[in-house]
């Protein structure tokens, strides 16, 4: 695990992958905000707790970095573990993005969510 100088955080190992990136180079208007994107875990270490354990570490690591007071996601809507996931820890839903993803000539819509550390 790594903390950058432009506020990255990279978890890598063969079991998951999921990082926590500022969008503060969007401008000052967005300084605020953090993504979390590129997160998986592998079919056979599902159901292990991995995925809230990384999610603690990463919004324990982001309320760190000076500035970001929310921490923003999306989720495939047919990924029910996920959504279920996110929501237990707090995440609220404030979208939904019609035809987000497209794999194999098929579209994926996403969930849009949020987390807030203090409220807005």
């Amino acid at each position: 695990m790594a903390v950058g100088l432009d506020n990255r955080l990279l978890f890598a190992t063969e079991l998951i992958l999921m990082q926590l990136l500022s969008v503060s180079s969007q401008g000052k208007k967005m300084e605020h905000k953090g993504k979390i994107w590129g997160t998986y875990v592998l079919p056979e270490y599902r159901g292990h707790g991995i995925g809230r354990k990384l999610l603690d570490e990463i919004i324990s690591r982001s309320k760190r970095i000076e500035g970001i007071c929310q921490v923003n996601l999306g989720v495939i809507t047919f990924n029910e573990a996920a959504m279920k996931l996110y929501e237990s820890y707090g995440f609220k839903s404030y979208g939904l993005e019609i035809n987000s993803m497209k794999h194999n000539g098929t579209y994926f819509d996403e969930q849009l969510m949020t987390y807030h550390f203090y409220e807005p």
